[in-house]
């Protein structure tokens, strides 16, 4: 909140590019806090400590974020890098999100998936916006003109700022794009697949009754088969024992 009224007065009576080349933010209340930004990044380390102790996933953007901004805020404040008051002061800002965030979910708040998206979607345009940052300032020196910002500072600032872009970029497409839509062609595919398995287990049923009732089919034609024969037989003995039985009255 402190360096935001002091950086819109800049851009304002000074233009963009004052903005980008100019250390002067060095000095005063934006100086101060800019100097606890740097300080802050340590302490931020907790967070990822406390993730190992509970022996949590440590997701690779994580660790890679935490580790380089804190190498290069360093890296930056050792030669009064002109263009860090923006880095920070968006740096500022997207973490006062994320931390109230953070501190609300410990509370117990339950909170809409939306703020998860808008967090995500404010991170994603800094490293945007970081990119142009140091787009303007490589314009500014290659014109000619006084910028408070080394070719080196700009080439890993560019670099560092980029990869967040791809890795935020695509932690965004993977949690909020294919995920969902991954849960919602399995909740569509469960109901087929419960009525297919119905179908089966109907249709099995129905052969089951139709092998049992051709089973007994069979077992009852055999049986009346079996009385034909029989009956058969004992009818041919009793002509035989008829016929005996007259040649010895005779």
């Amino acid at each position: 909140i402190r360096v935001w009224p002091d950086f819109v007065h800049r851009i304002n009576s000074k233009g963009l590019e004052h903005s980008i080349c100019s250390c002067d933010y060095m000095y005063g209340a934006s100086g101060l806090w800019v100097w606890l930004f740097i300080l802050s990044k340590l302490p931020e380390l907790v967070d990822t400590l406390f993730i190992v102790l509970r022996k949590q996933p440590l997701i690779f953007l994580h660790w890679y974020h935490h580790a380089t901004v804190l190498v290069y805020c360093w890296y930056s404040f050792h030669d009064f890098t002109a263009s860090g008051v923006w880095f920070a002061l968006m740096n500022y800002t997207v973490h006062a999100a994320m931390y109230s965030y953070y501190a609300f979910r410990a509370l117990r708040f339950r909170i809409p998936k939306w703020v998860n998206i808008v967090i995500t979607s404010g991170q994603i345009l800094q490293m945007i916006i970081g990119i142009f940052v140091n787009s303007i300032a490589f314009y500014v020196k290659q014109r000619g003109s006084s910028c408070n910002v080394t070719y080196e500072n700009i080439f890993w600032s560019f670099v560092m700022y980029l990869s967040y872009f791809l890795l935020f970029s695509h932690f965004f497409y993977n949690t909020y794009v294919a995920k969902p839509k991954q849960q919602h062609q399995q909740h569509v595919k469960s109901p087929n697949r419960i009525a297919h398995t119905r179908h089966s287990n109907v249709h099995a049923h129905q052969n089951h009754h139709h092998n049992h009732d051709e089973h007994q089919t069979s077992s009852n034609g055999k049986t009346v088969n079996n009385d034909i024969n029989q009956n058969y037989v004992l009818k041919n003995e009793n002509d035989l024992n008829d016929g005996k039985q007259s040649k010895k009255s005779n």
